[in-house]
């Protein structure tokens, strides 16, 4: 992945959704940050209005009794979580990306959360390492033998691996072209987002565009092309 083929991404994606719901919920930011250092003292009232309505926005089905879940799985977590919190797809260890393959594989095992809600919502939690994932992310690369990515602890690591791969070869090919700021903040900029997006959301609108809805990056033919 070039940091081209993000860029091209990033404005097909913004074309296709405004991304109203991710802005709004990434600025819940006093809130965000108690879910992610103190989520016994959070109550689902204000978690239902938050968490749960975004996830419905970002076309997961997820009802009252499956947030009450997600809200009592992050209680029961957040201190494995928080272990996680200073680190981003970038610089994660070996142990670290395995660590979240497991918090990924505990997730899954909560009735009613399936792999699109599960990497939404961990996303959520950290939005700098945990990468989204959804149904036909998982068939694309389940048939693909030499990913080895499936719906499991160990699957969603190799998935983190082979995003952290791409993260980093992007952010070389981006200090190689423009030279100044991140690949982050230079999309984030360009595109007009009052709060800057991470890496590994531009990473996951990458995924989205070119393999949920199956668009050619670069594409086939642009404006730009026009002579």
């Amino acid at each position: 992945m070039t940091f081209k083929d993000l860029a091209w991404a990033a404005f097909i994606y913004q074309g296709l959704r405004n991304d109203k719901e991710y802005q709004e919920v990434m600025a819940e930011t006093k809130f965000l940050d108690k879910l992610r250092k103190d989520p016994e003292g959070i109550p689902f009232s204000e978690f239902d209005s938050i968490v749960r309505l975004f996830l419905n926005q970002w076309r997961c089905r997820t009802s009252k009794l499956v947030g009450k879940r997600l809200l009592h799985f992050i209680q029961g977590n957040f201190k494995t979580l928080q272990k996680l919190e200073g680190f981003s797809i970038l610089d994660a260890s070996t142990e670290d990306i395995k660590k979240a393959g497991s918090i990924y594989g505990n997730i899954r095992k909560v009735k009613g959360v399936g792999p699109a809600i599960a990497g939404k919502f961990l996303h959520i939690i950290n939005p700098r390492l945990f990468l989204p994932i959804d149904n036909p992310m998982l068939v694309y690369f389940s048939n693909h033998p030499e990913y080895n990515i499936s719906d499991s602890a160990e699957g969603y690591s190799t998935f983190l691996f082979f995003g952290q791969k791409h993260a980093r070869q992007s952010v070389v090919d981006f200090r190689n072209c423009c030279h100044t700021n991140s690949p982050e903040t230079f999309l984030s900029q360009k595109l007009g987002y009052k709060k800057n997006k991470n890496l590994v959301k531009f990473i996951d609108e990458y995924l989205w565009v070119t393999i949920t809805n199956r668009y050619s990056i670069p594409p086939r033919w642009s404006p730009a092309d026009i002579k």
